[in-house]
C-alpha cells in the first residue's frame, strides 16, 4: 500500500536503526492499531497524528521517522490498520520523554480487536549469555507460571504468539532451550540482534505500554541474576520488590503498580 501522504510503508520495510539513549539494553516496540474512522481519510488523519506525536521526542534530526515509522500489517483482521514501530530506545529514554503519552488520542484503537498485539524487542546483548536465555525460556514453559503470564500479557496464547512447547524438566531447557522455535511463538529467538516478546495484547493506553516495557526490562534482569531453581513468578515478584532499593528505586513504577493492584503480595 505504501501511501506516500502519511508514509505507511510496506510490511518488509526495515530502515537502519537509530538508537536513542545509552547502555546496551534497548527496546523496540511494535503496536498494531486500527483507525477509528474506517475510511482512507480517517487512516491518513490517524497516521499524521501518530507522526506528530513522535515529533515531540528529542532526536538527532527533526524527522519523526528517526523515532518511529508506520508499516502495513496483514495479521490485523479489520481494515484501515497499520503498525507503529519504534526505533531502539533505552528504558530511561522512554520514561524521560514519556514517548507514548497521548497515543490514545491519535484516532486509533487496539484493545477491542482480537487480532492486534503489542510486541517488544529487547537487545540480545542485554542477556548475560545462553544460560540467561535458557532461564527465560523455562520461565515461559513452566506451567506454574502460565496464569501469571496470561495476566501480565492481558491475553491468552494464539496463532501469533504460540505457547512454548513443554519439555519435561528444567534441565532439558538449560541444554536445548530455544531450538526449533519459530518467530510466532511467544518468545521469538529467530532475530540475530534481539529477543522478541510477542504475548502482549494490543493497546494504546500509555500506562499499559510502559508496564509491558518495564516487565521486559525486569524479566531480563531477573534471568541474568537468579539461579535456575528460582525461575518462577513468585521469585520474580520478590525480585521486583527488592530491586526498588538504591539506584533502581522506582525503576519499574507501572509494573509495581500492576503487581499491587493484582494482589501479588507486593
Amino acid at each position: 500500500r505504501c501511501i506516500s501522504e502519511h508514509r505507511i510503508h510496506g510490511y518488509s520495510y526495515k530502515p537502519t536503526p537509530v538508537f536513542h539513549g545509552n547502555g546496551k539494553k534497548f527496546f523496540g516496540i511494535e503496536i498494531e492499531v486500527i483507525s477509528r474512522k474506517q475510511t482512507i481519510a480517517g487512516e491518513v488523519l490517524a497516521a499524521n497524528k501518530v507522526k506528530s506525536l513522535f515529533k515531540k521526542c528529542k532526536m538527532k534530526t527533526p524527522r519523526y521517522e528517526n523515532t518511529c515509522y508506520l508499516k502495513e500489517d496483514s495479521s490485523i483482521d479489520e481494515g484501515y490498520n497499520f503498525e507503529i514501530v519504534t526505533h531502539p530506545m533505552s528504558l530511561r529514554f522512554i520514561q524521560r520523554h514519556k514517548v507514548f503519552d497521548g497515543i490514545e488520542d491519535c484516532g486509533v484503537f487496539s484493545w477491542s480487536s482480537p487480532s492486534t498485539g503489542l510486541h517488544i524487542h529487547v537487545s540480545r546483548e542485554a542477556f548475560s549469555g545462553d544460560l540467561a536465555l535458557a532461564k527465560l525460556t523455562w520461565f515461559y514453559a513452566n506451567p506454574k507460571n502460565w496464569n501469571f503470564l496470561e495476566q501480565i500479557a492481558q491475553r491468552e496464547n494464539n496463532g501469533y504468539c504460540r505457547k512454548i512447547r513443554k519439555i519435561e524438566g528444567r534441565r532439558k531447557y538449560l541444554s536445548s532451550y530455544y531450538k526449533g522455535y519459530d518467530r510466532r511463538t511467544e518468545l521469538n529467538f529467530t532475530n540475530r540482534a534481539t529477543v522478541e516478546f510477542r504475548m502482549f495484547k494490543g493497546t494504546v493506553k500509555p500506562e499499559a505500554i510502559y508496564r509491558a516495557v518495564e516487565y521486559v526490562d525486569a524479566i531480563t534482569d531477573f534471568c541474568n541474576s537468579v539461579a535456575a531453581v528460582r525461575v518462577n513468578f513468585k521469585e520474580f515478584v520478590k525480585f521486583v520488590k527488592t530491586s526498588r532499593r538504591g539506584k533502581n528505586r522506582r525503576k519499574w513504577p507501572h509494573l509495581e503498580k500492576w503487581l499491587k493492584e493484582n494482589s501479588y503480595c507486593f
